[in-house]
């Protein structure tokens, strides 16, 4: 222990002139400069808690810039390298005598700097209640200035500094060569990160900063004993293995983390958003995560045997843009676009059988070009699963530029619409409005292009009549206009949202709650006439919440979604709960279907409904088949 504390007294000795000096010319420069600078550049509300961080960090600096490098330049006196002259039995007397003094110092220069902080604060006559905080329960915490905490995490690489002192000709550049190390250990955790968005909000890493000074201790000492006998590429030999040993677990541990991240266990995840749904109705697309904050790669979910098998990574994104013109309205088909990071990588996924094929796009066209039996495969089923309708129940599909339409009679009668080209289309009731270019509406009644430019999502057409927002922000204004007819305002619809077309005369409607606890009613509105049919609620739903269409995988179509037995389905969020309402198409009846009480907190998405008395709903990160009626569930995934 003599020895040990000789050795700091020596350090200090080495050392004194220097830090003395840094000490005197660094706080009386902050004195001079805060004592010249104006009180509002020096945030004037908490002018004291400024000015203490900064003779505090002064401190710290002291420590990172001048003792730890120091530790090592000592070493190199008039006696040339110390290392080389010192004793076997001295060095570890030395090692830790300078460890003890770098300790003393990080603690003495930082209170120096407080110390002298406070007294130039009180001098100024400011104090430093800005680093307190209240909080709303009465408790006070200190608010510690970001930049403090910065420098007081930089401050557990002092032992890095010495360690990479040792490996150095005479010690020099020691902060540097530190800053390049971290930089390089950066660049590869930047990697990992990169690869994994939001990995570090699902992972406890800060409890590896207790790991820094220690390790970078270890390095230090054998860097120290490498450096007796030998020069800094001794030094460094030893110091690399012993930081490759230390730096081994954090490494692995981080490795099984992103691991985890693209690969997790679909019995055990944290969130599932599904995609699609197969035609047949028995395989989900779907993205799940292993923690709630990270992304997640895709899974092909067999329902009927609840297996779960990852086909794409993160980084792949699925649509329904196969073949141009594409309608964005439902989430149930067999034939997958699938595109990487910034579009790269095209191909198309068959969800029913588990196939790709290479697609490539074609620059010149703008499209892409599918073999051609797929290309008649896509275009076959959306011949068969299109949701557009026309009125009276015609059936409309788009193809290459142009609007089909399925005649009574078996016919097909072909519309010519060369803005269709390289567009995409939104139901908007009997309308289609297009994507891409001018923003037009296209009447399926009429069968031509409105006359003006509408916004999507906040006007539908209903036998020709246009029935639109006026005011596009809030849609809380409503006005219509007949063919070749003006504009007219529709106040029953004020305050109010338009949830789609109910049928081909009806539009579904829903006031918005309001403070008073009053609204959240649908009913039914007919432009044709302006007359309202009201849809009363059940008893145990008197007090109203927000109304939202509940339709499966959000598909949309030219009229909302039905279930088998022809009924339209609601979801409606309280304060408390969620419930669950549908609408008879034939009595008008608004029922519970799942019943009341649901827990707000569930996070519920309908998917299909598999017959007339049963739903198929995705609630958290579980499958279930509802009954309807009594809200019996059977769980389809995991199993």
């Amino acid at each position: 222990m003599n020895l040990t504390l000789a050795y700091c007294w020596k350090e200090w000795r080495a050392q004194r002139t220097t830090l003395l000096a840094y000490a005197g010319l660094v706080f009386a420069s902050l004195c001079l400069g805060l004592s010249l600078a104006p009180t509002h550049a020096w945030f004037e509300e908490s002018f004291g808690a400024y000015a203490l961080s900064w003779f505090v960090i002064a401190g710290m600096l002291g420590v990172l810039l001048f003792v730890a490098p120091g530790l090592v330049q000592s070493e190199f006196g008039l006696k040339d390298d110390q290392f080389v002259r010192r004793l076997p039995g001295a060095l570890a007397p030395a090692f830790r005598g300078k460890l003890l003094f770098l300790l003393l110092a990080s603690v003495a220069l930082p209170l120096v700097g407080l110390l002298l902080g406070e007294l130039f604060v009180q001098a100024w006559g400011q104090d430093w209640n800005g680093l307190f905080r209240w909080r709303w329960d009465g408790t006070v915490a200190i608010d510690w200035p970001g930049d403090v905490v910065a420098t007081a995490l930089a401050l557990l690489l002092a032992p890095w500094i010495w360690a990479i002192g040792c490996w150095l000709p005479r010690g020099r550049m020691a902060v540097g060569g530190t800053l390049l190390l971290v930089l390089g250990l950066g660049v590869a955790v930047t990697a990992v990160l990169r690869q994994s968005p939001k990995i570090e909000k699902g992972i406890d890493w800060q409890l590896w900063l207790w790991a820094v000074a220690p390790l970078g201790l270890g390095i230090a000492a054998a860097s120290w004993a490498g450096r007796r006998g030998g020069g800094p590429l001794r030094s460094a030999r030893f110091g690399l293995l012993a930081m490759g040993v230390g730096l081994l677990p954090p490494s692995a541990w981080l490795g099984a983390c992103a691991w985890d991240y693209h690969h997790p266990d679909p019995a055990n995840l944290a969130s599932l958003d599904v995609r699609g749904l197969s035609p047949d109705g028995r395989y989900l697309l779907a993205r799940g995560t292993g923690r709630r904050d990270w992304f997640g790669p895709t899974f092909r979910i067999d329902l009927d045997t609840g297996v779960a098998a990852r086909i794409a990574g993160i980084g792949t994104g699925f649509g329904v843009g196969l073949v141009r013109p594409y309608v964005l309205s439902t989430g149930k088909q067999r034939y997958w676009l699938t595109y990487g990071e910034w579009g790269s990588g095209q191909a198309a996924y068959d969800l029913a059988a588990d196939r790709w094929t290479k697609i490539s796009y074609d620059p010149e066209r703008k499209e892409l070009e599918l073999p051609a039996a797929l290309r008649a495969a896509v275009l076959a089923e959306r011949v068969e699963r299109t949701l557009l309708r026309a009125p009276g129940g015609v059936r409309v599909w788009l193809e290459d530029t142009s609007v089909c339409f399925a005649e009574p009679d078996g016919s097909v009668t072909r519309v010519a619409v060369p803005e269709l080209r390289g567009a995409s289309v939104v139901p908007a009731g009997h309308g289609l409005f297009l994507l891409g270019g001018t923003n037009r509406t296209f009447d399926l009644t009429q069968r031509r292009f409105l006359p003006d430019t509408t916004s999507g999502g906040s006007a539908f057409l209903v036998r020709g009549i246009l029935v639109y927002a006026t005011d596009t922000q809030h849609w809380r204004k409503w006005g219509q206009r007949a063919p070749g007819g003006e504009p007219q305002p529709v106040p029953a619809l004020a305050q109010c949202r338009v949830l789609g077309l109910y049928d081909d005369d009806h539009l579904l409607v829903a006031s918005w709650p309001n403070k008073q606890g009053s609204g959240g009613k649908p009913f039914l509105y007919r432009p044709a006439d302006r007359s309202l049919v009201e849809l009363p609620l059940p008893e145990v739903l008197s007090t109203g919440g927000c109304l939202e269409e509940w339709s499966p995988l959000f598909e949309r179509g030219s009229l909302l979604a039905r279930d088998p037995g022809s009924g339209v389905w609601l979801s409606m969020a309280t304060n408390t709960r969620r419930e669950f309402l549908r609408i008879d198409a034939a009595s008008r009846v608004v029922t519970n279907p799942f019943g009341t009480g649901r827990d707000d907190e569930e996070e519920y998405q309908l998917l299909a409904f598999p017959d007339a008395g049963s739903a198929l709903v995705r609630q958290g990160v579980r499958i279930l088949r509802v009954e309807v009626g009594s809200g019996r569930a059977r769980v389809l995934f995991p199993r």
